[in-house]
């Protein structure tokens, strides 16, 4: 089953979630037009070693942010589409918290919304650490 999928801001790809529990892996396709109908074509699995993948969003063009393990608790991790590149981003601030969900725009900080002691919180990457920002659990950038 799919749980989540986000089409890129060009409208091109998709990136969708796919699979069940700690299955849950990250899955990358073109959006084509055929005789009139809207079809995603070309899904293909990327970073296999990511695994239990639960939220997904476009960070560029050509990466994407997911939340999900590499052998680490949940955290967000940039994956390239194409899947040549896989990085954790590991810094100070969310170890105390379960990262939830998370929104990403190019140009804009990463923001990922956690629960934190009972409560939910915005955190913003700041590219040292995840400065916790105001309460909260949905956050998003307008396309």
């Amino acid at each position: 089953p799919i749980s989540r999928l986000r089409v890129s801001r060009d409208g091109a790809r998709v990136a969708l979630i796919a699979g069940v529990d700690r299955g849950r892996k990250l899955v990358v396709g073109r959006v084509r037009v055929v005789a009139g109908q809207i079809r995603v074509v070309a899904l293909r699995a990327v970073a296999p070693g990511v695994t239990d993948v639960s939220d997904v969003t476009w960070d560029s063009p050509t990466s994407l942010v997911v939340l999900g393990r590499v052998g680490t608790p949940p955290l967000p991790v940039r994956v390239a589409v194409d899947g040549s590149s896989v990085a954790a981003l590991i810094r100070v601030g969310l170890e105390l918290s379960l990262p939830v969900s998370l929104a990403a725009a190019p140009g804009r900080q990463l923001v990922v919304a956690a629960e934190s002691d009972g409560q939910a919180v915005l955190f913003r990457d700041t590219g040292r650490l995840y400065a916790r920002e105001a309460r909260g659990y949905a956050p998003f950038y307008p396309d």
